[in-house]
């Protein structure tokens, strides 16, 4: 909104011209970023996800292992990390962070021992492609043009 409405100001006081208001949405993208949000919404909504993470993670619940296991960790971020090389790594990590704070949750576990590294993971994964990332996508549409 306040992007938005930074570019009407500029635009009304004659600062930039009509097209150079609008070039951003030549771009493709934003739109590849926005529709990969409405994917990551629709999984997580539908639950495709939870018999992928349960069978990744494990469905035992419980409080005998505080800490994350090492076992555990390999099995969350190799395919966090494998998926974000060929998907932006920004709506995997909002598919799959839901899933994994109710697993730690239900495991009694801080959610948070788990998060930041599936943050690392899928931003690892995501700059071995350009497609990874969402700064690689607009790099490389910038470059194209």
């Amino acid at each position: 909104m306040v992007v938005s409405g930074a570019v009407i100001v500029l635009l009304s006081l004659g600062v930039v011209s009509a097209s150079e208001a609008l070039s951003g949405f030549s771009n493709p993208a934003p739109f590849t970023v926005a529709a990969l949000y409405v994917v990551a919404r629709a999984v997580e909504k539908t639950g495709g996800l939870q018999p992928l993470l349960g069978a990744l993670l494990g469905k035992r619940t419980g409080t005998s292992q505080k800490k994350p296991g090492r076992w555990v960790m390999a099995r969350l971020l190799g395919p966090v990390a494998a998926a974000s090389a060929f998907l932006n790594n920004t709506p995997i990590v909002a598919m799959v962070t839901p899933q994994v704070e109710d697993w730690a949750e239900r495991r009694s576990q801080s959610p948070s021992q788990y998060l930041m590294p599936l943050s690392f993971a899928s931003i690892l994964g995501g700059v071995i492609t350009v497609i990874g990332t969402s700064t690689t996508i607009v790099v490389s549409g910038l470059l194209e043009s």
